[in-house]
């Protein structure tokens, strides 16, 4: 880590080798969706997500994130033309500036896009929606129609990337077929469906006011390069999938776009297993693992609730789940203080009841243990976890199980860090690939690289200051410990010293965690660790200076996006 290896000048860039990414994975239209965006409101809102108002389109702030994003656009179209003699396909990224007061979010959404033909028998009125990893009744969900998009165009798309555990073909008589997998998680009814339905990435890109009100230009310029990356790599499409996910050696030398380590592929697996788990903040589970949160939620809480005996052995965890209606919100990115109570009064009430509550037919004061199995089935910790009942299970024997099963997946995930940490390994996930695009796109559209990194630092501080003052800088103080997370303030002590440590007479590298392995999101004092490497690889020269960047300019919308917070309905 000592040196950055020599670079040639022969391009903007100064890095004529540079192949670290390409702007987009495959220029094709069924990489992105192209809707109204009220539809795509209407089809998020069937999902559960009710996303705030949006505030106009000319609407001040929302100009200025649209000015940056139409300056990433053009850089992107152009270098696509220059590169490859085509157009780009993708739609003009849409920016969307939302009214909330605790979303303080900035994000690219997938949409469902209607592929025109039947999927297997074709059973009236119903859709499917086809992903990697498992197909879903649709009975009376939306889905897009965008212009030039065939089945047999879809096909091919999805044929470029490696074979999903889900895959579909097409019969010959203009239906589609399903060929499953022993990782396919098929929904029963799902392989039959009048119309099959795809994810892809929609063209609205989406900043909370309450995130751009904390924000400086040049971190808003950052942050919305990064979601470009999302948007021009169609994150939310299937075929980005095979694209991340692996295990690489970190080189702070290397310019290009990382590759698998040799002798990855246990890892690879191992990393499978333990991802997606578990939310990468601070958990507010006490009594289960964190990862059994949506079961209790969406499974057992329901079934409580559908209980009306007076004398019912559960009937203290079914009266929060009525005197507190927060608590439903505990599932969400960032759940208040009040909601995160609010569940751990209902898990421990859980708790005591659960070895009292048996799992027969759901009468007698019993819980329906089949229509349990299925609840678990869908929201269990992880798709591999085997969920089973046993004759005489009481609630606290199932959900014990699958407690221990869950924090298996924990240890595992502990041990996979400590092995990535002993052989200098790196993960590189789809957040990966947008941070560096962040860099090099920011660079490109005038920012210097020190700005980018001065940028994350002020997003890094941010952060911490919403989550110190959401959950506690006690409850943060010790979520970072358990967690290997760094503070703003430490992460940049430890940049301003090149991520080195005094070890006897000489500097030697320092470690860096990756973080929660079952979030995409590697931590953030890592992402900072990330993008300093990579400035000090590619050495980029930044491009002409954006006119807008004037403080004073900024600051009259960024208390405008204040204003929009205030005013915004309470969550």
């Amino acid at each position: 880590m000592a040196c950055a290896a020599p670079v040639n000048d022969d391009t903007e860039t100064g890095d004529s080798a540079h192949t670290a990414r390409e702007y987009v994975l495959d220029n094709s239209p069924y990489a992105w969706v192209d809707e109204p965006y009220e539809g795509f409101r209407a089809a998020r809102a069937q999902w559960g997500e009710e996303l705030p108002p949006a505030a106009a389109d000319d609407e001040a702030l929302t100009q200025r994130v649209q000015t940056w994003l139409d300056r990433f656009d053009r850089i992107v179209r152009d270098e696509i033309l220059r590169k490859t003699g085509t157009a780009l396909v993708a739609p003009r990224p849409i920016a969307k500036v939302l009214a909330s007061k605790a979303k303080w979010n900035a994000w690219v959404s997938g949409s469902f896009a209607c592929l025109g033909a039947p999927l297997g028998a074709g059973t009236p009125g119903s859709k499917s929606l086809v992903l990697d990893d498992g197909v879903w009744k649709l009975p009376a969900r939306t889905c897009a129609r965008t212009a030039g998009w065939t089945p047999d165009g879809y096909l091919r798309y999805v044929a470029a990337a490696p074979r999903p555990s889900c895959a579909i073909t097409a019969t010959g008589g203009g239906a589609l077929r399903l060929e499953a997998s022993a990782a396919c998680q098929v929904q029963p009814g799902a392989a039959d469906a009048e119309e099959a339905v795809v994810s892809a990435t929609s063209p609205y890109i989406q900043f909370s006011s309450d995130i751009l009100s904390d924000f400086d230009e040049p971190t808003l310029a950052a942050v919305a390069a990064h979601e470009a990356g999302h948007y021009y790599l169609a994150h939310a499409s299937s075929r980005s999938r095979a694209e991340y996910g692996f295990w690489y050696i970190v080189d702070e030398r290397s310019t290009r776009k990382p590759t698998r380590a040799p002798g990855s592929a246990d890892l690879e697996a191992a990393y499978r297993e333990v991802e997606g788990g578990q939310p990468s903040q601070p958990a507010f589970a006490l009594v289960y693992s964190q990862r059994l949160v949506p079961l209790l939620l969406r499974g057992v809480a329901p079934m409580l609730q559908q209980n009306t005996d007076r004398d019912f052995v559960c009937a203290g965890a079914r009266a929060v789940l009525k005197v507190h209606p927060e608590i439903w919100a505990a599932t969400d990115s960032a759940p208040t203080a009040a909601t995160r109570a609010a569940f751990q009064t209902f898990e421990r009430e859980l708790a005591q009841c659960a070895p009292s509550l048996a799992l027969r037919d759901g009468t007698g004061g019993s819980l329906g243990a089949g229509k349990l199995l299925l609840l678990a089935g869908r929201e269990r910790p992880d798709r591999r976890v085997k969920v089973s009942l046993r004759h005489g299970d009481s609630l606290a024997d199932f959900l014990g199980r699958l407690d221990a099963s869950a924090r298996a997946l924990d240890a595992k995930a502990a041990r996979l860090l400590e092995r990535a940490r002993a052989n200098g390994l790196g993960l590189y996930t789809h957040e990966q690939a947008a941070d560096d695009f962040m860099l090099e796109l920011g660079t490109r559209a005038g920012l210097t690289s020190e700005e980018v990194l001065e940028a994350w630092l002020h997003f890094m501080r941010a952060s911490d200051a919403r989550l110190d003052a959401q959950y506690g800088a006690d409850v943060m103080r010790q979520w970072r410990a358990e967690n290997r997370e760094v503070a703003a303030t430490d992460c940049e002590a430890m940049m301003r010293a090149g991520f080195t440590q005094q070890t006897g007479s000489a500097p030697s590298p320092r470690f860096v965690s990756l973080g929660d392995l079952t979030s995409a999101h590697h931590a953030t004092c890592y992402r900072l660790f990330n993008l300093w490497r990579e400035a000090r690889a590619h050495r980029y020269v930044p491009g002409p200076r954006a006119e807008m960047l004037r403080p004073e300019a900024w600051e009259s919308l960024r208390l405008r996006a204040r204003a929009l917070s205030d005013a915004a309905p309470a969550p």
